[in-house]
């Protein structure tokens, strides 16, 4: 991802671990390098691991200092660039919120536990729980309906390609950068989606009618959390019923069954998401200045942060700013040549 690793191991006086910092260097578009968590743009929580016992004693001296080291060895860093982070996980406030914080919205959760009738009753309205039942027995009049969540690798294999197909469609169409697009990325997904790496490994739900693959959702259930990492729609006459919305409602019932205590929608509104009522988790992020160029790059780019939220917080300025960029997207693909 056109990132370095700087991975940054602290140990107590014992010299045992007691925190993990994944790091990185990235060299940004306008050529200067900044510091920010490892593959940060790629991941829903950026955050450190600390021992419980230490957490509360590192405050922004202790942080200074390992800047400083990290500086020592990567003297081109001028700034860091710290995004998506959670206030508080696992119980425990982030240490890095005693370095700076900038709220940066949130995630949203969905507590489970129990049996999902229940989770049901707790988060959704009897209007929209209604309009669920409504939803499926419309599309069911139109065609024979299947949820599956496959385990032979041959299916897994054809749901990972489609899902990536039909999101990609997705991203063009609405005039958003294609995160999922790049190789290495789609490389990992693949692999993940294969693969079971320290026991954990990519599920992938479908909502099928006739052969046709309508929807898709992936997502990995590690410990007691359901993590919701991806999701698609077909280009079908039926995307107007809520397919996605109908596939949460069946796999979040398995993921009852399994035992999940909560399914994770990650970051970002969504309609989706405000449906269930989801419990917040307040984000930040934390910019840091390490000499003179980074403080100018600081300002510059908390000026266009500002300013990228000060439009995402009005629906029309949002609208139209993706607009605008679906119209160049397009036009720069009608362009010859090679680009």
């Amino acid at each position: 991802m056109g990132e370095t690793p700087v991975i940054v191991l602290g140990r107590d006086a014992t010299g045992a671990p007691a925190f993990l910092l994944p790091f990185a260097v990235l060299v940004r578009r306008t050529g200067f390098a900044v510091l920010t968590w490892l593959a940060q743009s790629q991941s829903a929580y950026n955050i450190g691991i600390y021992r419980k016992d230490v957490a509360p004693s590192l405050d922004r001296a202790v942080f200074e200092t390992i800047f400083a080291a990290v500086r020592a060895a990567e003297p081109t860093v001028h700034a860091g660039w710290f995004l998506g982070q959670p206030e508080r996980w696992a119980g425990s406030e982030n240490p890095f919120i005693r370095i700076g914080r900038d709220p940066r919205g949130s995630c949203f959760e969905v507590p489970l536990g129990g049996s999902y009738d229940k989770v049901v009753a707790k988060q959704l309205s009897s209007d929209k729980r209604q309009d669920l039942r409504r939803q499926l027995r419309r599309v069911s009049e139109q065609c024979d309906l299947a949820v599956g969540l496959p385990l032979d690798r041959e299916t897994r294999e054809l749901m990972v390609e489609t899902s990536i197909a039909q999101k990609t469609r997705q991203i063009e169409e609405a005039g958003l950068p294609n995160l999922i697009g790049h190789p290495a990325l789609i490389a990992f997904y693949r692999q993940l989606a294969m693969e079971e790496m320290d026991g954990v490994r990519l599920e992938i739900g479908h909502l099928d009618a006739g052969g046709q693959v309508l929807s898709t959702l992936s997502g990995i259930r590690y410990k007691d959390r359901f993590y919701h990492i991806n999701g698609s729609i077909a280009d079908t006459p039926l995307r107007r019923w809520s397919l996605a919305q109908l596939l949460i409602h069946d796999l979040m019932a398995r993921q009852c069954q399994f035992g999940a205590a909560f399914w994770d929608f990650g970051p970002g509104e969504g309609s989706h998401k405000a449906l269930w009522h989801p419990d917040e988790i307040a984000m930040f992020d934390t910019f840091v200045a390490f000499d003179v160029v980074g403080k100018a790059l600081m300002a510059v780019d908390g000026a266009m942060t500002r300013s990228r939220r000060w439009i995402a917080s009005r629906p029309a300025l949002r609208k139209l700013a993706h607009q605008i960029r679906a119209a160049y997207l397009r036009a720069i693909r009608r362009l010859p040549g090679p680009r």
